[in-house]
């Protein structure tokens, strides 16, 4: 998968959530992972890597199937 493939909306989100990416001017991108309320200063734009019904479905497998413990 490629950067370029998603579908990014410009500025910065209104809040960080687990399996966003955040872009920045000079090029280097943020994997979101488990968060506070800080947003890192300067995101140009942000997509989502992983929807978020999808990282809620990873953690149910791994709970289910005792990965993690």
């Amino acid at each position: 998968m490629s950067i370029r493939n998603l579908e990014w909306t410009a500025g910065a989100p209104e809040r960080l959530e687990p399996g966003m990416l955040l872009l920045y001017g000079t090029g280097s991108v943020l994997i979101v992972g488990d968060c506070s309320e800080m947003m890192p200063d300067g995101s140009v734009a942000w997509a989502w890597l992983v929807q978020p019904h999808t990282v809620e479905w990873i953690e149910a497998m791994a709970a289910a199937h005792g990965v993690g413990r």
